[in-house]
């Protein structure tokens, strides 16, 4: 999992900091869930205004890693954003699946060509790369 757009902060406790994003989405996360978390460095277009590291975090069981990540996408459809302002934490936070380097770039790939093709959906579950033209038709 990966959460971008947190500011931050000498010493930051990053437990405290998940536990907190966990409150926010009523999904209570306790140390025991995690596997592990760290903060990794992130490519800024603009030199002079670097964007914060991001942070990633891995649940020890799968079904911790979904429940989050569906109170992820009921918290969004609740509040119509795709970004979520969490006092003391990010004004405008982002919480995604965390795809490896090359992931990445097949993801954006898959984006401009589904865009080319007029395909309605893109999307990411469990770090596999999906694509629909539009409601009625196959899942690729």
């Amino acid at each position: 999992m990966k959460i971008q757009d947190v500011p931050e902060k000498k010493n930051e406790n990053l437990i405290v900091v998940i536990v907190n994003i966990g409150n926010f989405l009523n999904f209570r996360i306790e140390k025991s869930v995690i596997d592990y978390i760290t903060l990794v460095p992130t490519v800024s277009a603009d030199k002079d205004k670097p964007k914060p590291k991001n942070i990633i975090i891995r649940f020890l069981s799968k079904l911790s890693r979904d429940e989050f990540l569906a109170r992820t996408k009921a918290k969004r459809i609740e509040t119509k954003l795709s970004g979520f302002k969490i006092d003391g934490i990010s004004d405008r936070l982002f919480i995604n699946d965390y795809l490896t380097p090359m992931n990445n770039i097949l993801y954006k790939n898959a984006s401009v060509a589904a865009k080319q093709h007029q395909f309605k959906y893109v999307w990411v579950r469990s770090g596999n790369i999906f694509v629909r033209k539009d409601d009625t038709t196959k899942i690729l």
